[in-house]
């Protein structure tokens, strides 16, 4: 039997006596939901990891749109249906909070209230917290901080709990500075770290921000960045760009530049207005990305032979030498390139990465474009996406 199986068993077990458990901290309650109440927005998708029997559930469903209530255990969700049934809008899942089945960025809020100091691995929880959250949304993590509880206080807690309801599965004795940062750690911006009671137990409130993330579109000089950027443009996303340098011949379309970038290396505090935008990076500079951000790449790849057709047919209508490097070289040194980004862009945490093919976008975009935006958030307008792609600028095609 996994950890995961033998939790589900414990909590399955305590479903019928799991509201008295809460009363042990019943003098908690009251000062968590006043704070609850200012926290949600009528729109809201809400995500209750660990939601029980739906106690702190019935107090919150009536704040937002939509609420959907996950356990570990069936049996909890059985109480928590009939709680809840006068409630048309929420729905139950049995779900592991480590490992959760939601696409990413599906939910507005995330609330986990006294569950993550009794998960097997909460660590991995918080960070499925910040998968499952679109860029912006928030977490409300509360939890039982025993770490911040006397000695004695600990030792009576302790058998008290295990004589009415047995040995949990798994404990964690945090205290507020060690659960402000378990959130921290997994990518979030704490905006309020406080213990919102002392007596009976010392409960830790944390509610975070998923910062926005950058996106950002790289690949080879010529590789269809500039059609990709056009793509996301009229998606609906706002683009990082200063426009100086303008549409010419080889790119009629424009070239969706943000001059600075070219000096990421020395130059980052420009990065700050990015967020939530789209900008175009060459993939030579990626590597100069700080790591105090979060990034989703659409990384593009174009037929090598047409990369280096479209630059030199570039190089000859600038009056630029085409002989430095021959075209095998070069082909060459690119791939070589490519092979070492793609390698160090997986090691990065704080970085997505897709890869998009220029010539299958030519090819299929409604296809593509749905892909993208799937990647992005479900937050684009496909069919206009669809609709930037323009097959006449498809010029070097091999």
């Amino acid at each position: 039997m996994t950890k995961a199986e033998k939790a589900a068993r414990y909590w399955g077990k305590l479903a019928n006596v799991y509201d008295e458990s809460q009363l042990l901290a019943g003098g908690t309650y009251p000062p968590i939901i006043e704070k609850l109440r200012g926290e949600f927005a009528p729109h809201d998708r809400l995500l209750d990891v660990g939601a029980g029997t739906g106690l702190l559930t019935a107090q919150v469903a009536p704040l937002v749109a939509h609420v959907t209530c996950t356990d570990i255990a069936p049996e909890m969700l059985e109480k928590a249906k009939a709680k809840l049934a006068d409630f048309d809008h929420v729905d139950y899942r049995v779900e592991e909070a480590a490992a959760l089945s939601f696409e990413a960025n599906s939910f507005d809020v995330v609330l986990c209230c006294n569950v993550l100091h009794q998960m097997v691995d909460p660590d991995a929880a918080v960070r499925e917290f910040q998968r499952v959250l679109r860029p912006g949304g928030k977490l409300l993590a509360i939890t039982l901080t025993m770490g911040d509880m006397s000695l004695w206080a600990k030792v009576r807690t302790g058998i008290e709990y295990v004589v009415r309801f047995g040995i949990p599965p798994a404990g964690h004795s945090f205290n507020l500075s060690t659960f402000s940062q378990l959130v921290a750690d997994a990518g979030f911006e704490v905006m309020e770290s406080e213990l919102v009671t002392r007596q009976p137990f010392p409960t830790a409130y944390v509610s975070a921000i998923k910062p926005e993330g950058i996106t950002i579109v790289s690949g080879l000089p010529r590789s269809g960045t500039s059609m990709l950027m056009k793509m996301l443009e009229a998606g609906g996303m706002q683009l990082l760009v200063d426009n100086i340098r303008t549409a010419d011949e080889d790119n009629p379309k424009g070239y969706y530049e943000f001059e600075r970038v070219k000096k990421l290396q020395h130059d980052q505090s420009w990065l700050e207005d990015a967020k939530g935008k789209a900008v175009k990076i060459i993939s030579e500079l990626l590597k100069h990305l700080p790591q105090g951000y979060t990034y989703k790449v659409i990384f593009m790849h174009r037929k090598m032979e047409e990369i280096l057709a479209s630059q030199r047919r570039m190089l000859i209508r600038r009056g630029e030498s085409t002989d430095e490097v021959s075209d095998g070289r070069l082909a060459e040194l690119y791939r070589k390139h490519l092979q070492w980004i793609e390698a160090w862009l997986d090691e990065q945490p704080n970085i997505e990465v897709v890869a998009v093919s220029y010539n299958e976008v030519l090819e299929n975009p409604v296809e593509h474009a749905e892909r993208i935006n799937r990647f992005l958030g479900n937050t684009l307008n496909v069919e206009n996406m669809v609709g930037a792609v323009d097959q006449t600028l498809y010029r070097q095609r091999r």
